[in-house]
């Protein structure tokens, strides 16, 4: 997918980033609920990190489209028996997967790593790697050099989600560079930079995605 080495360089980068700030938040949680959150924020940019190079591409893929479909299922789950938190609960349980709007947002983050998992494994048939693009172009082949990635030739149902969540995670992007900007000025307190450190992690699962959906369409 990604054949540029600084990109793949420069993702791996943001990814573990992903990774390690969700680690210190299943550590800080004071609930249950919380830690598989952040525990499942975990997983999802662990596999970040290896789909961006070539020994990653094919890795464990039905594992993780089951993985992170049950994830989607479990923040769906969580929507649906949604209450609120009080905020005196402190920062530890303010509540970055607190709200609605939040769970809902990250029920859709699992459920776009679900499909991206999942067209990974139609991009790897061996029927689309036989097959000529419609333009024309030539049979997709696959390098399994290091510094290769796969050229297929998309399914048009792969191209329309990618587009889709591409577009979905920009916009998020955009929201949450702007709520990280406004928070420098009013982070006055421990519970507003942990906000804003929310903010600046959200912006980085929200790229991390736009950039890993991109090359899948055709």
């Amino acid at each position: 997918m990604i054949t540029s080495v600084a990109e793949q360089w420069a993702l791996s980068a943001v990814f573990v980033l992903i990774a390690g700030y969700a680690v210190f938040g299943v550590v800080g949680s004071r609930t249950v609920r919380d830690r598989v959150a952040y525990a499942l924020h975990v997983l999802m940019g662990l596999a970040m990190f290896t789909m961006v190079w070539p020994w990653g591409m094919g890795l464990l893929l039905v594992q993780q489209a089951v993985l992170f479909g049950g994830a989607a299922f479990w923040f769906l789950l969580l929507l649906a028996l949604h209450r609120r938190r009080s905020p005196e609960r402190g920062v530890a349980a303010s509540g970055h997967h607190d709200g609605p709007g939040a769970i809902a947002y990250h029920a859709g983050m699992m459920a776009a790593m679900a499909a991206m998992a999942f067209a990974m494994i139609r991009l790897s048939t061996p029927e689309v790697m036989a097959t000529a693009a419609h333009d024309g172009s030539r049979l997709a082949s696959m390098d399994m050099s290091a510094n290769t990635a796969m050229v297929v030739s998309s399914p048009v149902w792969v191209t329309v989600i990618s587009i889709v969540f591409a577009a979905g995670f920009a916009i998020a992007a955009l929201y949450f560079l702007g709520t990280a900007l406004s928070g420098i000025a009013v982070a006055t307190t421990a519970l507003d930079r942990a906000r804003r450190a929310d903010a600046v992690w959200n912006l980085l699962m929200a790229v991390g995605m736009v950039a890993l959906f991109l090359p899948m369409i055709a």
